[in-house]
């Protein structure tokens, strides 16, 4: 009787663990949906993002975002004062980069172009977090594939 006991006992922990695997595959195949759902759509960003010229922000930000501005005047005829602007770059380029009487537009851009060089870090990041995804659940289904052989 005692014999009978255990083994209805390692029947009913085998079949414990059995239903706990058929849950977890079925998981695992959630997950692996939402996994492939959620590189589609970061593909498509990173196409929508291709299509804005983000990267020629993005580069315009990282070539000129250590330059200063400065403002120059001259007089006319008439001895009236005039101030232009000059982007004044210490490295690389051109070192003097006319701006015109008005700040507004080169503000506008430098702003833009900061915001998309932090997007395009933080997609770079979100890229990064994926790889290091599918890494681990390509380790789960190798688990869970030695845990269906046995």
């Amino acid at each position: 009787m005692i014999n009978m006991n255990k083994s209805a006992e390692k029947s009913a922990r085998l079949e414990e663990v059995v239903r706990r695997l058929a849950v977890n595959i079925e998981l695992f195949s959630q997950v692996e949906r939402y996994y492939k759902m959620f590189v589609n759509s970061y593909r498509d960003l990173v196409e929508v993002l291709r299509r804005l010229k983000l990267l020629e922000l993005v580069d315009f930000y990282k070539k000129y975002k250590n330059c200063s501005i400065e403002e120059t005047w001259v007089l006319n005829k008439q001895k009236k004062k005039y101030y232009y602007y000059y982007l004044k770059c210490k490295k690389g380029g051109p070192r003097s980069i006319y701006l015109g009487r008005s700040l507004g537009s080169y503000s506008t851009l430098r702003q833009v172009s900061k915001r998309a060089f932090e997007l395009k870090q933080l997609i770079d990041r979100v890229g990064e977090l994926l790889i290091e995804f599918e890494k681990e659940l390509l380790l789960y289904m190798k688990y869970l594939k030695q845990l269906r052989e046995v």
